[in-house]
């Protein structure tokens, strides 16, 4: 019996320590907890954070050597115009060279593989150029989004289909003007010497509100050269050989803005960032980004809790869609620590992945991207305060696609969710 006692006795005690927990949620703390997937609830309290939030301009955009380039030009009424120029080397694919003494060049195509459209208009043909650098992109040094090199000759100015179905691809084909024969004609180059005569290219979209996503990873973005060989029997054949401008071969962006409005202070660099208080912009090609600050509301929640144990926490991040046409996919968070960035500790641990790491969400009216930050806010917590929470595009340096955030003053602020219990 006093077993039996004992028992109830608990499960009575459960009961009222539930329901105080549950008793105890702050009012407004309810903001968002219905986005929440209820396989994540836990038992405990539930508060809200707000924190500020800044647009900064990142001037040093590195774009060296990624894997994607972007290529074309955007305009629109919130940010204003954009255009993006590709400078990339072209590598001889055999290590050995090529001998080409003894044999004619007929014709020279650029193809360049089209991994996706980000502004949609893929289907209608582009103007394209094509120049021949006047000097050799350097293996050595790393190029930014400002960086750019003088041309010599053009190779190509004019308008080219689109092939739709080469081996599945988008392809854009390109024949150069026979002026770059005389540079193969005549001539035996090692894989350096080649790479030196040649100096590279800069590739230029002339169509207006077309952005393209070139593919540098894939093997058929890449110079071919068709040449007559005649043979000892005095027989001519035509041969094809690929030079890359894809693996081995070394590719920057150029990018250039004109900003209007809030953003035309980026245009001299003279300002840095700018105050988020109605909104907040990311433009990946301009290399901005949002810096969100929740240190206060940190301190002061660590002050009446210290003892928290933080289950689950996401941050809301409502999107203006009134001025964000396409927005990105998705976003990266990145926590400050001194002057050096870091990936969120949430974004690093794939068991904690659940759907709602950076994605775009839309429903019932409503905008915004969801981020777990829960071992995020544990951190900031721990060490009592916050230097500040980044938020990128992903892939920022090959997307065309930008979004504009909800300023901290609004009535959709940013803001952070969590559920939490108080450690005894």
């Amino acid at each position: 019996m006093k077993l039996r006692f004992r028992h109830t006795l608990i499960l009575l005690l459960l009961a009222v320590m539930g329901s105080t927990l549950v008793s105890c949620q702050d009012e407004e703390s309810g903001i968002g907890m219905d986005l929440q997937d209820p396989a994540t609830l836990y038992q405990g309290q539930r508060d809200t954070l707000y924190g500020t939030g800044i647009t900064l301009f990142e001037d040093s955009l590195m774009t060296t050597g990624y894997s994607l380039g972007l290529l074309g030009n955007i305009s629109d009424g919130t940010f204003g115009s954009a255009s993006a120029t590709i400078f990339t080397q072209v590598t001889c694919s055999s290590e050995t060279g090529f001998d080409y003494t003894t044999s004619t060049v007929d014709s020279v195509i650029l193809s360049i593989v089209i991994d996706k459209g980000d502004y949609d208009t893929i289907g209608r043909g582009f103007s394209i150029s094509v120049h021949r650098l006047a000097e050799e992109i350097s293996s050595e040094q790393t190029y930014y989004s400002f960086d750019e090199i003088a041309v010599a000759e053009e190779l190509f100015n004019g308008r080219v289909g689109l092939d739709t179905n080469y081996k599945g691809k988008n392809v854009i084909s390109v024949k150069l003007n026979s002026s770059i024969h005389a540079l193969f004609n005549g001539h035996r180059y090692t894989q350096q010497e080649f790479c030196s005569a040649m100096r590279g290219l800069r590739l230029t979209l002339n169509n207006a509100d077309t952005i393209v996503t070139v593919a540098f990873n894939d093997k058929d973005t890449k110079v071919s050269v068709f040449r007559t060989y005649v043979n000892s029997d005095n027989q001519s054949t035509i041969l094809q050989e690929g030079f890359s401008i894809s693996a081995g071969a070394r590719h920057f962006n150029h990018f250039e803005h004109n900003y209007i409005s809030n953003l035309s202070v980026f245009n001299s660099n003279k300002k840095d960032s700018i105050d988020g208080a109605t909104q907040m912009y990311l433009d990946p090609m301009g290399g901005t980004r949002v810096k969100l600050n929740f240190n206060n509301q940190i301190k002061a929640f660590h002050a009446a809790h210290p003892t928290a144990i933080v289950h689950y926490a996401e941050l809301i991040l409502p999107v203006d869609n009134t001025r964000s046409p396409k927005p990105a996919d998705d976003l990266l968070a990145m926590r400050q620590d001194g002057d050096s960035t870091y990936l969120i500790y949430d974004m690093m641990d794939p068991f904690r992945s659940n759907g709602y790491d950076g994605k775009y969400h839309t429903g019932n009216g409503k905008y915004f991207y969801r981020l777990c930050v829960t071992q995020h806010l544990q951190k900031l917590l721990l060490q009592g305060k916050d230097e500040g929470t980044l938020l990128y595009i992903n892939s920022r340096r090959a997307s065309a696609k930008r979004s504009v955030l909800h300023g901290y003053s609004t009535a959709q602020k940013p803001h952070i969710v969590l559920v939490y219990s108080e450690s005894k």
